[in-house]
C-alpha cells in the first residue's frame, strides 16, 4: 500500500535507531487485533497513495488504528499518502471513516503545489521550521499539512504547513506533507537538494510521536 523504496528506506532508518519494529503489509495489518497494534509504541506510514492505503485496509482495521492513537495512546506519524489518510473530517467514537483512518479529526487535506504549477510531479521546497531553520525537502505531490493551533513545525514558502503535529486523544500525530524519508534517487526527478538528505528530520518525527514528546512548532 506504500512506495517500496520509501518503506524499505524507512526501515533502515527506523532499524539504524535500534528500535524493534514489525514491517506489516495491508493483509497482515487487517490481521492484527486492537491489542496487538496498542502492544506497539508508533505507526509509520510512509508514501504512497492515499486511495490505496484505504482500499487495501478494511474499514475494521482501519477504527482499530484510530482507536489504537486515540484511546491507547500509539503515536502516528505519516508521511505524504500517511498524512493525507490520517486526518479526517468524521469517524467520531465507533464510526468508519469514508477516508484514511481519520486518526486525527480535521478536513480533508488540500494539495500543495510548488510555485502554483498543477503540472509537476517533484520538485525541491523549502521548508522553514518553527526554530528559524530551512531544509530543502523531496516533495512528490503531497499535500499542505492543517492549521493546528501551536502545532505547525514547518511551512512552505507561501506560509502553508507543510510539518504538522497534533495531540489525537492519547496519541501523538506527526505528519509531513513533504519526503524527509525520501532516498537518494528520488532526487533525480525532484531535482538538486541543496543541503542533503532528509533523515534526521524523518528520525526526529517518528522519536516525537514515539516518545510522546512535540516537536518544536510556530
Amino acid at each position: 500500500m506504500c512506495s517500496s523504496d520509501l518503506w524499505q528506506n524507512t526501515e533502515k532508518l527506523v532499524a539504524g535507531q535500534g528500535w524493534s519494529y514489525t514491517l506489516v503489509n495491508s493483509s497482515e495489518l487487517n490481521a492484527l487485533s486492537i491489542d496487538e497494534i496498542a502492544n506497539y509504541r508508533l505507526i509509520v506510514v510512509p508514501g504512497g497513495k492515499g486511495s490505496t492505503i484505504t482500499s487495501s485496509l478494511t474499514p475494521a482495521t482501519r477504527l482499530r488504528v484510530r482507536q489504537a492513537v486515540r484511546e491507547r495512546g500509539v503515536g502516528y506519524v505519516g508521511f505524504c499518502a500517511g498524512a493525507w489518510v490520517a486526518v479526517g473530517p468524521e469517524a467520531e467514537g465507533d464510526a468508519t471513516a469514508s477516508y484514511g483512518l481519520a486518526v486525527a479529526l480535521g478536513t480533508v487535506l488540500p494539495s500543495y503545489w510548488p510555485d502554483g504549477n498543477t503540472s509537476l510531479t517533484a520538485a525541491m521546497v523549502k521548508v522553514t521550521m518553527a526554530d528559524g531553520s530551512s531544509r530543502q525537502l523531496v516533495w512528490w505531490g503531497g499535500p499542505s499539512t492543517p492549521e493546528w493551533s501551536g502545532g505547525v513545525i514547518g511551512r512552505y514558502p507561501t506560509g502553508a504547513p507543510a510539518i504538522s503535529e497534533r495531540w489525537s486523544g492519547k496519541g501523538l500525530v506527526v505528519i509531513s506533507g513533504p519526503h524527509p524519508e525520501a532516498p537518494q534517487s528520488w532526487r533525480a526527478t525532484a531535482g538538486n537538494d541543496s543541503d542533503g538528505l532528509d533523515y534526521e528530520l524523518a528520525i526526529a518525527m517518528m522519536s516525537a510521536a514515539m516518545n510522546g514528546r512535540p516537536m518544536a512548532a510556530y
